[in-house]
């Protein structure tokens, strides 16, 4: 068995249609019939027999089981119901409602053959009517045996069912009149019934006849005590009404009965569902006051929609308890949203003796195709004890035909227009169809002071019996001691020696009162802060119970008598006054509880529900004392910033180091944070730091880095802290250079939960820019250094000049360009270097060349020398000066060839080269005739890359590089000059006069006079001078004789001298 969709305990337990209000959904009983096919549950009734619930289910099309001969009699089952015995039980016991019967000759079909026997049943005092609408009685007129389905009732004893029965045999004439109309021949007596609300003399019951006067309709007034009495009502004799009814509208095929405006004997209702106007088959009830000699009309209420069935079904009932009857009807197939989806009218009846009715509420169930809301309807009574009469409405065919009720609650003035259950077939057993196809009754089977219903589902020839709950009226209240709670507990009932945290009292009181309960168990949940463990969070306080901690949240079992007040008493206290307490100080600490009736009903009882009045969780908070003259503390805090670094340099790593100094000139500041916002070219040097009593941590989001410093404690007032936070950066070194931001930059902000009386001081912004400091050096070498021009003069001069660009750093180099120059042409003309005589070539990819002077440009001007020719040594005024011996070919007297080349980028430390390769021709070079050797310059020059954000700092001097090759003639040649005879003459004269000037100043001097020999001789005495030179000239004199001797003494110049 399927379980119904509604036992989520303590939260979902509340919500009005899962459980329902106030039918119970789990102890329930279906009730099968005997077998299938018979349409067992078309109609049913509960009774009580010595005290011990009974049900009686009609079955239409069943057959006796005393009379089998007779096919489809229809019939009615009995049994007791033992609700201990489980959510199953068997109904085989047949009442002995069908009486023995023999064919009249010619006649081929019983009277009660196909009858609908039990397909209304009414039950009144400890009488029980059971109508079959299609009996039928014989005639013999014209010589002709013709049926007619007159139909009747039968009315047994419900405390004997198994005696005999009285029968209302109705046999007014005419059947047919002479213009072949059935007047009464096709009654369908029984079809509905209703017992009379009124005291009416002699009469207490209405059986709807919906074919008199050939389906025009009607009803009959009898005593269900003895049948021997009826009034009846044709529409078609009705004066006021017979010209609008056509035939087939069957008034009668719902009846009911109340009180509406003047009426001593109360008022019959009866409905017509194919009722016509001129807009088609729209329904019709009517109200016909009941008078000493009959009835006469009151009103009527049409239908809003052309084959929507109004009137098919009606009850009457005073749902709004304003003491006069209101109407309820029915229109089954009442298609707005969805087809057939049905339709419910509520009319209020009023103390107006004209206009009796006003209308009310539309009532839809939940609009399902199909669904037929408003089938069946049935006044059950006050079930959710409210003092307002409630209705049960069936929509059989829901949910693929299983079927399913709803539960409106009256309500003052007008009733409530949202059901406040719904009980489906499927969360009863899958296997029921049609459920809610008829409603019976309601009755108190199990003395529960409530009342409880059956619910016929015919399709599956099965009943379900549906019992009240027993209301319980809860009264409840909570205090907190203290509301405000301060830091120090001393004093507080709460206080314990042992426990110097913050701590309150909390009190639940309970009292109760409810019809057919003396005590009730209730589970208890409280939780506190719950709103914060649902954020991720950890809550505050734990709770005790009578001494003993039961953490954060709890449930426990408490008993309550009815009428008396019984309490709880709680104590809740801080866990620790650590940084996570005083960082949530100000906000309120959530005490929430839920409650409901314990889930374990005794065996064969229901449980016990709250009343819905009254929400079943109550949440109340208190605050902690933070010592502010408001409760919310006003802080001013203040922010000052200061850093180390003005500019960051690509590629070089560096710290920047911001110190951060904040104060509060305001009321304590709690939650205090300064939160810190980078952009993602620094990173934060520390994953968290700890300082006293602040803790930073960082939390990187992809595209910012977030640094943020929790104060652990409160933040008073003067208070005043500094901290430094470190951050590297993060600039590449490489890679596409371009998309670098132009800054770094920082924002700094303090917050605090407390109220910020001045928040504009509390956001500092820092933003440093980003440059870029690259350090080139070009230096270039020549392959040959020098050369000499052939002894012909008529090849090629073959020079390879390579540059080589080197980064310092600490930069890299962005995308700039390299212009090179070397001589083509000279200004007479003459082209030294051909196009096809030079190219240029590079190491890597990140240089491109192109040559933005045309070489094809410059081969339109034709050489003026030719492969071959003599060298020309002619002085150029114009190039060399009178005295220069070296001839400077550069681009400032030679017409040059200029290439570009783009150099996408430079790391640090790395190099790029470019070579250029040249072919001179020997012909076209030209020596002045002052000039030695010809120097042929190239020029390089890397030029400041412009980039799209960033500064590049770029030196004032160009930053470039020459390379000089010497270029020498084919021989060595004196540079002669014819000079004039009078310069030599009189540069000897000069010469000689110059002499003799010096002479004579010299011997003016005493330059050349010579001391006295006395002083000299008495000088070399004095000093031992003769005697050195005499040792001097022995010693030359002995080394000169031995190497005579030496000499002398070898053989081989002997030799040589002979």
């Amino acid at each position: 068995m399927a379980t119904p969709p509604c036992v989520f305990l303590l939260l979902t337990v509340f919500v009005r249609g899962v459980l329902g209000f106030n039918l119970d959904t789990e102890n329930f009983v279906i009730v099968n019939g005997p077998q299938k096919g018979i349409q067992f549950g078309f109609s049913s009734g509960m009774f009580h027999v010595e005290n011990k619930p009974w049900i009686l289910v009609g079955a239409p099309k069943s057959n006796s089981s005393l009379y089998p001969d007779i096919p489809t009699t229809g019939g009615l089952f009995r049994c007791q119901l033992d609700f201990q015995g489980g959510r199953q039980a068997a109904c085989t016991s047949e009442v002995p409602a069908v009486e023995p019967e023999n064919l009249n000759p010619g006649i081929v079909t019983y009277e009660q053959q196909t009858q609908l026997l039990g397909s209304n049943i009414l039950i009144n005092d400890n009488n029980v009517m059971i109508c079959a609408s299609k009996h039928k009685m014989t005639s013999s007129e014209a010589t002709k045996r013709i049926l007619y389905g007159l139909g009747r009732c039968n009315v047994g004893d419900l405390d004997n069912l198994d005696g005999p029965m009285s029968r209302s045999m109705y046999r007014k004439r005419p059947l047919v009149d002479s213009t072949s109309t059935y007047v009464y021949g096709m009654g369908l007596l029984g079809f509905s019934t209703a017992s009379l609300k009124e005291f009416v003399p002699v009469f207490n019951t209405v059986m709807g006849a919906p074919g008199f006067y050939d389906g025009k309709g009607g009803f009959v007034l009898t005593d269900i005590n003895g049948l021997d009495q009826s009034l009846d009502y044709l529409v078609s004799k009705d004066r006021d009404l017979r010209n609008s009814f056509q035939k087939s509208s069957y008034l009668g095929y719902s009846v009911g009965s109340g009180k509406f405006g003047i009426a001593t004997f109360g008022t019959v209702v009866a409905g017509a569902p194919r009722y016509s106007n001129p807009e088609g088959h729209v329904g019709i009830v009517v109200l016909l006051r009941i008078v000493q000699d009959g009835f006469e009309m009151q009103t009527t209420r049409s239908g809003k929609q052309p084959g929507c069935g109004f009137g098919a079904a009606l009850i009457v009932l005073d749902i709004n308890g304003d003491g006069m009857d209101d109407l309820l009807v029915g229109s089954p197939f009442y298609t707005e949203q969805a087809t057939d989806q049905g339709l419910v009218q509520v009319y209020y009846g009023t103390s107006d003796r004209v206009n009796i009715l006003r209308d009310g509420d539309n009532l839809m169930g939940t609009g399902t195709i199909h669904g037929r809301f408003g089938m069946a309807m049935a006044d059950i009574g006050d079930v959710n004890a409210d003092g307002f009469t409630d209705v049960a409405i069936g929509a059989p065919y829901e949910d693929d035909q299983r079927g399913c009720i709803y539960i409106y609650n009256g309500n003052h003035q007008n009733m409530k227009s949202v059901f406040s259950q719904r009980i489906t077939a499927k969360s009863l057993d899958p296997e029921l169809r049609a459920f809610g196809f008829h409603i019976s009754s309601p009755l108190d089977v199990d003395f529960n002071t409530y009342n409880d219903i059956s619910v016929g589902a015919y399709m599956s020839d099965q009943a379900v019996i549906l019992r009240g709950r027993p209301i319980v009226k809860l009264d409840r209240s909570v205090a907190l001691y203290p509301v405000l709670v301060p830091l120090n507990p001393a004093g507080q009932a709460c206080h314990r020696v042992d426990d110097p945290f913050p701590c309150l009292t909390y009190k639940i009181c309970f009292n109760f009162t409810g019809r057919g309960l003396d005590r009730i168990d209730l589970d208890i949940g409280l939780r506190v802060d719950n709103s914060r463990k649902n954020k991720g969070k950890s809550s505050r306080m734990d709770l005790y119970i009578e001494g003993e901690m039961k953490g954060d949240d709890f449930i426990t079992k408490y008993q309550i008598q009815k009428n008396i007040t019984s309490c709880k008493t709680i104590v809740a206290r801080v866990k620790a006054l650590d940084r996570e307490f005083f960082a949530a100080i100000e906000q309120p600490v959530e005490f929430d509880l839920n409650y409901t009736l314990s889930s374990e009903p005794l065996p064969g009882q229901v449980l016990p529900i709250l009343d819905n009045l009254n929400s079943p969780a109550i949440s109340v908070s208190a605050d902690f004392n933070t010592g502010c003259g408001r409760q919310r503390c006003r802080s001013n805090l203040q922010i000052d910033v200061t850093y180390d670094t003005t500019e960051i340099i690509v590629g070089k790593v560096q710290d920047i180091t911001i110190s951060v100094n904040i104060k509060n000139l305001g009321e304590p500041a709690f939650v205090t944070r300064v939160a810190t916002r980078s952009s993602t070219n620094v990173g934060f040097r520390s994953d968290q730091i700890e300082a006293g009593q602040m803790i930073c941590k960082q939390n990187g989001t992809g595209m910012i880095d977030d640094v943020t410093c929790d104060f652990t404690t409160p933040f008073f007032q003067t208070m005043a802290g500094q901290f430094d936070l470190t951050y590297s950066s993060l600039l590449p070194s490489d890679g596409n250079l371009a998309d670098i931001d132009p800054r770094v930059s920082f924002n700094l902000t303090a917050t605090t939960e407390s109220e910020e009386t001045d928040p504009t001081d509390n956001v500092h912004m820092i933003e440093i820019p980003v440059t870029f400091k690259p350090d080139i050096i070009i230096y270039g070498s020549s392959n040959p250094e020098q050369a000499t021009i052939s002894p012909d003069s008529n090849k090629l001069i073959s020079i390879e000049k390579t540059f080589s660009i080197y980064n310092r750093g600490p930069s890299p180099l962005p995308e700039t360009r390299v212009t090179i120059e070397f001589p083509r042409k000279n200004l007479q003309g003459s082209v030294l270097v051909e196009a096809q005589n030079h190219k240029v070539s590079h190491t890597s990819s990140n240089v491109r060349c192109e040559i933005i002077s045309s070489s094809a440009k410059l081969d339109q001007q034709q050489s003026t020398i030719s492969p071959g020719a003599p060298q020309k040594i002619e002085a150029s005024d114009d190039i060399l000066s009178q005295r220069q011996s070296i001839q400077n070919m550069t681009c400032a007297n030679y017409d040059c060839v200029h290439m570009e080349c783009l150099l996408t980028g430079l790391g640090v430390a790395s190099t790029e080269t470019v070579a250029v390769a040249i072919n001179i021709t020997e012909a076209s070079l030209t020596f002045d005739k002052k000039a030695e050797r010809l120097n042929y310059v190239t020029t390089a020059e890397v030029h400041k890359p412009q980039h799209p954000q960033l500064e590049v700092y770029w030196p004032t001097k160009p930053v470039k590089a020459e390379i000089r090759v010497d270029i020498y003639p084919a021989s060595e040649r004196k540079v002669t000059e014819d000079i004039e005879i009078w310069i030599l003459i009189v540069g000897c004269l000069g010469g000689l006069l110059l002499f003799v000037a010096l002479g004579l100043l010299l011997w003016k001097c005493g330059f050349f006079k010579r001391k006295k020999r006395e002083e000299v001789q008495a000088w070399k005495r004095k000093s031992g001078y003769n005697a050195r030179r005499s040792q001097m000239g022995s010693a030359r004199n002995r080394h000169a004789s031995s190497s005579v001797r030496s000499k002398c003494a070898d053989p081989g110049e002997l030799a040589f001298l002979d």
